[in-house]
């Protein structure tokens, strides 16, 4: 009865039927979009700064405008395969490449594992898949940079609403397990902010 049940589920999910679409998922999110605009005006993410190839970290560097550049960057870029997955298959399928395509921005192999911490991804992977959700989140997190002026404090606040907010929509199980695991690496990522927080030695925006 269980191998039946499990066999159902693989062939359902056909996962050999859309492998490269995973696969486009984690190249796109490897896209170095802020050591790009970075390049441009002179500045290196990487080394510079916070060391994180994001958007606060250019805007810190160079300005609003590469800052901005580099958000919605990176917000574009795991919205894109979350389009071109629904477009060619379906809404699991969808949010399966847009989880990856974040995964292959914190963790892109082209740069030995070493990238972003997905804030900006995570939003633009939510934004396509629960629009609603994603404009609430956004709006804890402006609020909190308005009050704190730190957007860590502000991701770290914000980040945990989101597979609450699909939860509450109504989204099956394994939508929420993935968007909850998602958060999870998040925030991990971020602990070295955290601590920093926790000292008051984090740098305001």
């Amino acid at each position: 009865m269980l191998a039946q049940i499990a066999q159902s589920a693989t062939s359902d999910w056909n996962f050999g039927g859309w492998w490269w679409l995973v696969a486009g998922s984690y190249v796109i999110g490897m896209f170095p979009t802020a050591e790009i605009v970075g390049y441009n005006t002179g500045h290196d993410p990487t080394s510079q700064g916070s060391g994180n190839p994001g958007a606060t970290n250019m805007y810190r560097l160079a300005g609003w405008m590469p800052g901005l550049i580099s958000l919605v960057g990176d917000v574009i870029k795991c919205i894109i395969p979350v389009v071109i997955a629904l477009i060619w298959a379906d809404r699991r399928v969808a949010v399966v490449c847009g989880a990856v395509a974040i995964l292959g921005h914190i963790f892109p192999a082209a740069r030995s594992f070493k990238g972003g911490k997905g804030v900006a991804c995570y939003g633009g992977f939510v934004l396509a898949t629960s629009p609603l959700v994603a404009l609430g989140a956004l709006a804890v997190w402006l609020i909190s940079l308005k009050l704190w002026r730190r957007s860590s404090l502000a991701a770290v606040i914000a980040v945990p609403t989101i597979p609450i907010g699909v939860a509450l929509r109504g989204r099956e199980g394994w939508e929420v397990a993935i968007i909850a695991a998602l958060a999870v690496i998040i925030i991990l990522k971020h602990i070295p902010n955290i601590i920093r927080l926790v000292h008051r030695e984090e740098t305001q925006l």
